[in-house]
């Protein structure tokens, strides 16, 4: 389930532990991070920077799952590249059921320009997804 600290994702992963609960399922939390193209040090900076950033994400979903007391095993995972694109690789190598995300991220300005990440990952995935408002 892909997270990036927005409100809409904190509701999704709400969720995705009360259905992962209901199928006795696990869940995955995903966070993507910008790839390094070429390597400036200022790029690198900020790579590391959005790292840390997504660590803090994905360390607190672990802690709301924990706090949720329901027993799900949730795991965690940080990966580098275009979020969209990564989160239908992960999804498809790892044999995942559903991918559960939040309607709208963070850049919401990028977004409107660009077009939503969960727009082009239901658009695009193999497998079932389910978008949480």
């Amino acid at each position: 389930m892909p997270i990036d600290g927005s409100v809409n994702a904190e509701k999704a992963l709400t969720y995705a532990l009360e259905l992962a609960e209901m199928c006795d399922a696990d869940v995955e939390v995903l966070t993507v991070v910008p790839e390094v193209v070429n390597d400036p040090d200022w790029m690198k900076d900020y790579t590391e920077k959005m790292k840390e950033k997504g660590e803090e994400v994905l360390s607190k979903a672990l802690r709301k799952a924990e706090e949720d007391k329901r027993g799900i095993r949730v795991s965690k995972r940080l990966e580098e590249g275009f979020t969209e694109l990564k989160i239908l690789e992960v999804a498809k190598k790892g044999g995942f059921d559903l991918i559960i995300m939040g309607s709208r991220g963070l850049g919401s300005v990028k977004r409107l320009l660009l077009g939503s990440v969960s727009n082009k990952v239901v658009n695009q995935s193999e497998i079932p997804v389910l978008i949480v408002k």
